[in-house]
């Protein structure tokens, strides 16, 4: 069963496809305009959506609902539904990212075919691209950098618990490296030739925690695809309550029950969980269920801050740009640039970072790095913690020359908007209270990546 999200404005039209859907198990979902289906997108996060070309309707025609989905879904399966005299129009939406057409009048017959089809592709690419998830995992062998005394004895202590099978939570701030430690975790391991999948659980809405993790009628589930091997559960902490109740159930049982069907699965597989604040708080203000923390705190590990590890800054330095240039550059750091690196507080961490370095390798042109090639993400905004407000915005200006304080502030505000939000667009948007497009406007405009805010966590 599929959940088919049915964009058409014509009601006769609407009946039709949904007692046709209904009639083969799928759950379709209905709307009658752009901009609703657009909402209905955002909350029910369908496995395929029926999209009318000529809507006639809420402002929006088909072929700008269809640029919005690929923004928000890049790889969501789209089927243009296109009358005749229409077929220019839907050859230019599969340009610009649909799955498929179909051309009306069609009988019901045609529809569940091309839905068919889709999923089938849908579900071949979920497949290629874990495939080449875990052929990646399988070739990165590089510890984390470990200068500094803390870091080692972090790494000791992960090598010591990769030995066994006991669950590991991992805490700290956002962008010190967790998913390194935890790759590194399993890389140490005696599973470390099987599956590390990741579950992205900031992302997962309520409705979605179950089948995403324990899988959905025919489509398996992430404890299904990292059975013999590693799950990573990043940020633990936003699942709901009843999202965790499960989750605790299936680790204390050891088996995976599968949605709509009486069978159970046995797994095996290691858990490591991670969470951007302190154990204690996470205890105090709920977000982690008291049960589920002592299941999953077999082992923990803090990852200091970069702030409190500058042995480590440097050799990083030097390691992300190997990672961007490779053997291709020779660059060396000045004393001046090395002293502002080493001053710097690093509020982003490690992420930060990289990000600096592979500015640098992007727009470098001569061999020395100098103190100008050093475009912080972050003014050092907890050097002064009992500044008057508008402190913060006066440091970041004053680091910025002339010409370059409006593009600073705002490179600022989008990218704190995604480190907020680890990455997922829709959240960064609604906390700078812009809407979908015109953020996706300036990410580009700045040559912003969402991705790079999503690694290193």
């Amino acid at each position: 069963m599929a959940q088919v999200l049915i964009i058409e404005d014509d009601l006769m039209f609407q009946k039709v496809l949904c007692r046709g859907l209904e009639m083969v198990g799928h759950d379709p979902i209905i709307a009658d305009e752009g901009l609703y289906g657009l909402e209905q997108l955002v909350r029910v996060r369908p496995d395929v959506v029926l999209l009318d070309l000529l809507l006639k309707e809420g402002g929006l025609n088909g072929l700008e609902v269809l640029a919005r989905i690929r923004d928000l879904h890049p790889q969501l399966p789209v089927i243009i539904m296109t009358g005749y005299g229409t077929v220019d129009n839907a050859v230019e939406a599969m340009k610009r990212g649909a799955s498929d057409f179909i051309q009306k009048p069609f009988g019901i017959e045609e529809a569940l075919l091309a839905v068919e089809h889709v999923l089938d592709v849908a579900s071949l690419r979920q497949e290629v691209g874990y495939l080449r998830q875990v052929q990646a995992e399988m070739v990165r062998k590089e510890p984390p950098v470990a200068v500094s005394r803390a870091m080692r004895e972090v790494l000791d202590i992960a090598r010591k618990a990769a030995q066994s099978s006991a669950s590991v939570l991992l805490c700290g701030e956002s962008g010190s490296g967790k998913d390194l430690l935890a790759r590194f975790i399993h890389k140490e391991s005696p599973r470390n030739q099987c599956p590390f999948v990741v579950v992205e659980c900031a992302s997962l809405s309520a409705d979605r925690v179950a089948s995403e993790l324990f899988g959905r009628d025919d489509e398996m589930g992430k404890f299904q695809l990292a059975d013999g091997g590693t799950l990573l559960l990043d940020e633990i902490g936003t699942i709901d309550a009843e999202g965790q109740a499960k989750l605790l159930r299936v680790l204390e049982d050891g088996v995976v029950p599968h949605r709509n069907r009486k069978a159970a699965f046995a797994i095996d597989v290691r858990v490591i969980a991670t969470m951007s604040m302190e154990l204690d708080e996470a205890m105090v203000s709920g977000r982690l269920r008291g049960d589920l923390f002592h299941r999953l705190n077999q082992v923990s590990l803090r990852l200091p801050p970069l702030r409190e590890r500058p042995e480590d800054i440097l050799p990083l330095f030097e390691e992300f740009l190997r990672e961007f240039l490779g053997s291709a550059k020779n660059y060396r750091l000045d004393s001046a640039a090395r002293d502002l690196l080493l001053q710097h507080t690093w509020p982003g961490n490690v992420r930060e970072l990289r990000n600096m370095v592979e500015r640098i390798a992007l727009l470098g042109d001569g061999e020395c790095i100098g103190p100008e090639q050093l475009v912080f993400t972050f003014a050092n905004m907890s050097a002064a913690p009992a500044a008057a407000p508008g402190a913060d915005v006066g440091m970041l200006v004053d680091s910025l020359g002339h010409g370059e304080v409006f593009d600073g502030v705002i490179r600022l505000l989008l990218e704190e908007s995604l480190v907020r939000s680890r990455g997922n667009q829709a959240e960064a948007s609604r906390w700078l209270g812009l809407n979908r497009s015109r953020f996706t406007y300036r990410l580009k405009q700045y040559g912003i990546n969402p991705q790079d805010f999503q690694d290193g966590t």
